[in-house]
């Protein structure tokens, strides 16, 4: 766990990783991983922030509470952002498929940064948004969804 104040590096060849609920907690910490290193099941939230570099990676993160997530390098899977959590996908970054924009969640993607194979979960009907399948932003962009979505 990263509490306030704290600092985790990961460095090229290590990794921080656990199972689904016990992985890395960052609650008001922050964890840097930089290129080589990998994050996997952490869970960031109560200002903590997860610095994700170019040529790092990371997968099974959730975000939450007020956690961000910035992106430089490359996340492969299940990364959810929910409930005043924050994603910022900046030049290089790219988010890969199974990221999910849930209730209360947002993300920025700045010029340069690229997703993959997006899911939005809003409502049954609204699944997949066509346009952000595999994009380079041009200029930046944000989506939000706020309070009223399931």
């Amino acid at each position: 766990m990263v509490l306030s104040g704290g600092t985790e590096t990961i460095s090229s060849g290590g990794v921080a990783s656990g199972v689904t609920g016990s992985g890395t907690s960052v609650a008001g910490g922050e964890l840097d991983v930089q290129s080589g290193g990998t994050a996997a099941f952490a869970s960031v939230s109560l200002n903590g922030v997860l610095n994700l570099s170019s040529g790092g990676t990371a997968h099974d993160v959730t975000v939450s509470s007020d956690g961000n997530f910035n992106v430089a390098g490359t996340t492969t899977s299940n990364v959810t952002i929910s409930s005043g959590g924050a994603e910022t996908v900046s030049s290089g970054g790219v988010v890969s498929s199974g990221t999910r924009i849930v209730n209360g969640g947002s993300e920025d993607i700045l010029d340069g940064g690229t997703v993959i194979g997006y899911r939005i979960h809003t409502f049954p009907s609204l699944r997949v948004v066509p346009y952000l399948m595999r994009r380079k932003a041009s200029r930046p962009i944000r989506i939000t969804l706020g309070p009223g979505f399931p």
